[in-house]
């Protein structure tokens, strides 16, 4: 309820004043600020339709592995890596190996008109994301983190009419929204409390009105620049003072906090279209007993319905019949934490993704593009002919992950001899029986 979400976090009359004050100074401003939000330097122009991912440092790797996946689906769509800072900088992956990929490199600490404020916007983590959208050639842009990996060619996404009407389409996370109801005020975001049941028991954002619930992720969105250019500043307002403020204030100590509905109430406080997949995510993994162990996050094709529920047209939960992303993000697939990925605390193999069926054995695909992209001594996979997870990568592609300067120090060779080979033999054995 209000009155239970507004008991969570103590703010004074003193910091809503300041923060109205600030929220007003900035709205009544930014845009007498002549910044160019749309492409680069070069250009200043934005056009066509791409993908966007935060990389720089390790989570080039990761970029390395999804873009390689995503060409895997048959997808010829550009990717553009956001490299936030002059140290995450790798040449030999900017130049040599996305190219190759018919992906580049942006460089966030050059390329943005807003660079020079970069001390004033305060940047560490998450607020890359809108700044790697903002810092994007691309007009219509499918948002990834590097770790969100892709099941099938995404390209239909941006045909799709839900994305054509509202240009800003946003996914579901696992939790409850617990947003403190002072943001509805200082947003000027209007809840229609004639909802309210007499009971008094109810949910504050299940009311018209209310940012839905559940909470947003924001590992994957799909928007478009031009239309939602005003959505996109806020955001990156909400994101400049996320830590201090704004975080704590959309979560209140629940799961998940961090930029995730920085995006979703910026739409809804300038009144601007925006969409959330109502298809549920799902936890991935496998049972064990009675415990559950989850290892990533299923997010759906929202273009699909499942038949058993076809003739609700507005819930809360609505099963997913398939997925669009798979989010292995617990744990993620650092070279140098797979083997926490592959083994058990005995040294026994894992399985992680037992029970996922997107059409072929993703878990299995992963690891064939992470050993071909590491792995001198890998040899093709003859126990499944003719499947996914049987191609051979680009040649060109062979080993150059363990090239990548994040990399650098970390004994590849004796990883893959030890441990990443022999469980991809696993992994094709186990597989093979399924």
């Amino acid at each position: 309820s209000k009155e239970f979400l507004s008991s969570l976090l103590k703010i004074t009359p003193y910091q809503k004043l300041k923060l109205f004050e600030s929220y007003e100074t900035f709205i009544s401003s930014y845009k007498n600020l002549n910044l160019e939000v749309f492409g680069d330097n070069e250009s200043g122009k934005i056009n066509g339709k791409g993908i966007v991912i935060v990389g720089g440092g390790k989570f080039s790797w990761l970029a390395l592995i999804n873009i390689t996946q995503l060409r895997y689906t048959g997808s010829n769509l550009p990717v553009e890596v956001y490299i936030p800072s002059l140290k995450d900088y790798d040449e030999l992956f900017c130049n040599s190996i996305l190219p190759e990929l018919n992906a580049k490199c942006v460089t966030g600490y050059k390329d943005l008109p807003l660079n020079r404020y970069k001390k004033e916007l305060n940047l560490h983590k998450y607020e890359h994301k809108v700044m790697a959208i903002l810092a994007s050639s691309f007009e219509d842009i499918l948002m990834l983190d590097a770790d969100n990996f892709i099941v099938s060619a995404p390209d239909y996404l941006f045909d799709w009419d839900i994305y054509k009407q509202y240009q800003l389409v946003l996914w579901p996370d696992a939790w409850i929204r617990t947003t403190n109801p002072f943001l509805y005020e200082l947003f000027h975001i209007n809840i229609d409390t004639d909802f309210i049941p007499e009971s008094g028991e109810y949910d504050l954002h299940d009311l018209p009105g209310a940012i839905p619930n559940p909470s947003s992720e924001s590992g994957m969105l799909l928007v478009n620049k031009r239309m939602h250019v005003d959505t996109l500043m806020l955001s990156l307002y909400i994101n400049t003072y996320g830590h201090d403020y704004y975080y704590p204030l959309l979560t209140q100590g629940g799961a998940g906090e961090g930029d995730k509905d920085s995006f979703i109430i910026a739409a809804y406080a300038l009144k601007k279209p925006v969409y959330q997949v109502r298809q549920e995510t799902q936890f991935l993994g496998y049972y064990e007993g009675e415990h559950y162990y989850s290892f990533g996050l299923g997010q759906c094709d929202p273009t699909t319905k499942d038949e058993r529920q076809a003739h609700i047209d507005n819930v809360r939960e609505v099963f997913c019949p398939k997925f669009a992303f798979v989010h292995l993000s617990n744990p993620k697939y650092y070279p140098k934490d797979m083997t926490e990925i592959a083994y058990d605390d005995n040294g026994n193999d894992l399985v992680l993704l037992r029970n996922l069926n997107v059409g072929y054995n993703l878990e299995l695909q992963i690891w064939e593009i992470v050993c071909q992209l590491l792995c001198r001594y890998y040899k093709e996979n003859k126990i499944h002919p003719g499947e996914p997870a049987s191609l051979l990568i680009n040649p060109k592609m062979r080993q150059t992950g363990k090239k990548l300067a994040c990399l650098s120090g970390v004994p590849i060779e004796k990883m893959c001899g030890s441990k990443l080979l022999p469980h991809l033999e696993f992994l094709r054995e186990y597989f093979k029986q399924k």
